[in-house]
């Protein structure tokens, strides 16, 4: 970013207080789309008798702390539409979160927006990444109070945890915003998540990248690298940690725990080769047959997971033991996560370490492959001192 490099703090400091205009209106690619907004929201009023976006809710914008937002649209459910029971991204859907955010709370925030992408976040990969990053980097942070991405919910978790270790020397919130449903279905959550990104923004003295989402009552805020994938069936997210940073209750930013004083880097990781080298990906499961996997040179790594006791198959034949000495002729490291520290080590997760497999300790999966992937696509930090830092909390000590 603009000024990547400074020192973060991230101790409470004093923001500097924006004049509120007589009207916050959004910039150029949101009145665009106004008038087609505008239809949406008198549909979602007509479809749905006790609105799930209500008429404007009371807020005394003389006691709200007037900010300045970059708003990031990338797609996903939240910039979606439902047509013929098939759901896809549409471009005046995208800008229409802001028109509904201002339908509902009124002019308490001065929006930017840039919509550098808009796709559906299982179509996510590096390149795009890579875009993404380099939109972020060159983002004048003084400018803005902070920014949020809205995203797909399914790679979400992903992409939250590059842009926590990428972007761990920002000095202003990022915050990253998804939704259940479509913003015209009335069990969404997409408003109620960019509404608590905004109230973070707005209340928290953090900087870095973080996460909004409402699985239950209450939004809640995650660490960008402590956020695991949704369940395939309730759709909730969780903390790998087992609890959020905090939530958003009554209007009010309410902390659940206190963010660690360590456990953080001062400057952003700048990846300029569009991650050419690659990191697969491998999933432990009963009678996994190694042999099935074979790797070209661009693949300078392998994270494999474990069973919750840290452990994988080292028995019979074609077992993990045997895929690590074939990794290790090719020059390829093989990576196990999530191994716990200061804990006993099952046999079987010691025969592991003996053949050369390389633990990664209480990290989650999202977390562990974002780290590895820009540990071997950057070539400021050695790989072993890259990985034993702790960039942005991903790391539980």
């Amino acid at each position: 970013m603009g000024n990547a490099q400074n020192p973060i703090n991230a101790q409470c400091q004093s923001k500097g207080t924006r004049q509120s205009p007589q009207s916050a209106e959004p910039t150029a690619p949101l009145t665009k789309g106004s008038l087609f907004c505008t239809k949406i929201i008198h549909y979602i009023l007509k479809i749905n008798p006790t609105p799930y976006y209500p008429t404007k809710i009371p807020y005394n914008i003389s006691e709200v702390k007037f900010v300045k937002i970059l708003v990031i649209l990338t797609g996903g459910t939240i910039g979606s539409k439902l047509s013929d029971n098939i759901i896809d991204v549409d471009d005046p859907f995208n800008i229409c979160l802001l028109s509904l955010y201002k339908q509902r709370y009124g002019n308490d925030t001065d929006f930017e927006v840039t919509t550098p992408l808009n796709i559906l976040s299982e179509n996510m990969n590096t390149d795009i990444w890579q875009s993404l990053l380099n939109t972020l980097y060159n983002v004048n942070t003084e400018n803005y109070d902070g920014i949020i991405i809205t995203h797909g919910s399914d790679t979400l978790s992903y992409t939250s945890s590059i842009l926590g270790i990428a972007l761990c020397g920002v000095k202003i919130p990022v915050v990253l915003v998804a939704s259940n449903y479509v913003l015209t279905d009335s069990r969404s959550n997409g408003l109620d998540n960019f509404f608590g990104a905004v109230e973070f923004i707005r209340q928290s003295c953090l900087s870095g990248v973080f996460v909004s989402y409402k699985n239950d009552d209450v939004c809640e805020i995650y660490l960008s690298t402590r956020i695991v994938k949704a369940d395939c069936y309730l759709d909730k997210f969780k903390s790998f940690d087992g609890e959020p940073l905090c939530r958003i209750e009554n209007k009010k930013l309410v902390m659940n725990k206190k963010i660690p004083t360590n456990g953080r880097e001062k400057e952003n990781i700048i990846i300029n080769n569009s991650f050419e080298n690659k990191v697969a990906l491998i999933s432990p499961y009963p009678s996994i047959d190694y042999n099935m996997y074979h790797f070209d040179t661009s693949v300078k790594a392998v994270l494999h997971l474990t069973y919750h006791s840290g452990t994988a198959c080292a028995k019979g034949e074609n077992n993990v033991l045997e895929f690590i000495k074939r990794c290790r002729k090719q020059g390829i490291d093989v990576y196990f996560s999530s191994l716990k520290k200061n804990t006993a080590l099952y046999d079987t997760a010691l025969e592991i370490l003996r053949a050369g497999g390389k633990p990664l300790y209480n990290i989650s999966e999202e977390s562990a492959f974002a780290k590895l992937l820009l540990c071997y696509n950057q070539d400021k930090t050695d790989t072993d001192k890259f990985l034993h830092k702790n960039y942005f909390y991903e790391s539980i000590d």
